[in-house]
């Protein structure tokens, strides 16, 4: 069964199921990071991966995302719904420089091309804007739609 979706680029059909996509990679930021710091950068990347992801300002779907610092700090975000329950927490926070993220990206209405078109889009915005530099990244989509 197809869904009929209209964007900008037109009208598109895509799978009743969902798109996913998932990525691993190690961030490596200009200065150690406080808590308020790496707070502010993962909040900004959840937000921008719900822009990217989200079909009329709503995420039928959700992002997971979680970290691990150098210094065994542990950070989850997660954003679902609309852009207000995005939320960031931090556990164990150590001042950290270095974190490893694993993030996956489940949306309906979209397809996993345009999902992880999106995703590199945002992280190389997003790590741009904050200075950090990307290490070792990995991209993984599955076909659910075939």
């Amino acid at each position: 069964m197809l869904i009929q979706v209209k964007s900008q680029q037109g009208v598109s059909f895509v799978s009743h199921l969902p798109s996913i996509v998932s990525a691993r990679v190690k961030l490596l930021f200009p200065k150690t990071q406080t808590s308020t710091e790496l707070e502010s950068f993962f909040l900004d990347l959840s937000l921008a991966l719900f822009d990217s992801s989200s079909h009329d300002g709503k995420l039928i779907g959700h992002i997971k995302l979680y970290g691990k610092g150098n210094s065994k700090s542990v950070i989850r975000a997660n954003a679902t719904g609309i852009r207000e329950n995005a939320e960031v927490e931090i556990r164990n926070f150590h001042p950290e420089k270095e974190v490893e993220i694993w993030l996956n990206v489940i949306a309906y209405g979209l397809s996993e091309d345009e999902i992880r078109r999106g995703f590199l889009r945002t992280l190389t915005q997003a790590t741009r804007q904050h200075e950090v530099k990307v290490r070792s990244l990995r991209v993984e989509h599955r076909h659910g739609h075939r």
